[in-house]
C-alpha cells in the first residue's frame, strides 16, 4: 500500500518537478543512506555529484542540485534502517530548503521511526486510518499542498494511465 500510494502520488505530480528521485531501502536496507540517494540523483539528473572525494562533500554537491532545482525525493521502505543511517538520512533530508521546490516523500511503516518522522513535522500520515482512495486523495493533496506554484489539473498521459489502470485493478477502485 504504502509504496503504491507514494508512487501514485509522484506520477500524479511528477509534471511539477524537474525529475522524480526514486531509491528505496527494501532490499538492502544495512546499505542505503545518503549514498544511495546520491547515486539516484546522479543516474536521474545526470550530475556528477559521486566524482568528489569524500562522503561529506558528495552530500554537500547533491544538496546544492536539489537546493536549486524542483525535484521529488521518494524514499520508500525506511523503517528498516540502522539507527546510523536514519540520524545521517535525516540530518541530509532537514538540510532541503523547500522553498525553492524540492520536497521529500518517505514511506515508513506504521511504526515511527525518529529522527525521519521529526522531519516530517505535521505532515505524518497514518494510512491505516484511511480507506485507500481517502488515502491517496489525501496524499496527492498533500503534495499538491507544499507546492507554491498551482498548476491545474490534467488529464493523465498515455503511460500514467496504464499505471492508475494496473493500481486501480490491484486497489479494486
Amino acid at each position: 500500500g504504502k509504496s503504491s500510494l507514494a508512487t501514485m502520488a509522484a506520477l500524479r505530480h511528477s509534471h511539477r518537478f524537474a525529475a522524480v528521485i526514486y531509491a528505496s531501502a527494501k532490499h538492502d536496507p544495512q546499505a542505503f543512506g545518503v549514498e544511495k540517494v546520491v547515486q539516484a540523483l546522479d543516474a536521474v539528473c545526470q550530475t556528477d555529484c559521486l566524482a568528489h572525494a569524500t562522503a561529506e562533500k558528495r552530500g554537500h554537491a547533491a544538496l546544492g542540485v536539489l537546493n536549486s532545482r524542483r525535484i521529488l525525493l521518494v524514499l520508500d521502505n525506511l523503517e528498516e534502517l540502522p539507527s546510523a543511517a536514519t540520524r545521517e538520512l535525516a540530518g541530509f533530508l532537514g538540510q532541503l530548503d523547500p522553498r525553492n521546490g524540492s520536497l521529500a516523500l518517505l514511506t515508513l511503516r506504521p511504526r515511527h521511526k525518529d529522527p525521519l518522522t521529526d522531519l516530517a513535522g505535521g505532515y505524518v500520515l497514518p494510512v491505516d486510518r484511511l480507506d485507500v482512495l481517502s488515502a491517496v486523495r489525501f496524499l496527492i493533496n498533500q503534495i499538491g499542498a507544499g507546492l507554491s506554484e498551482k498548476i491545474p489539473p490534467r488529464p493523465p498521459s498515455p503511460s500514467e494511465k496504464s499505471h492508475l489502470a494496473a493500481l486501480a485493478k490491484h486497489l479494486g477502485i
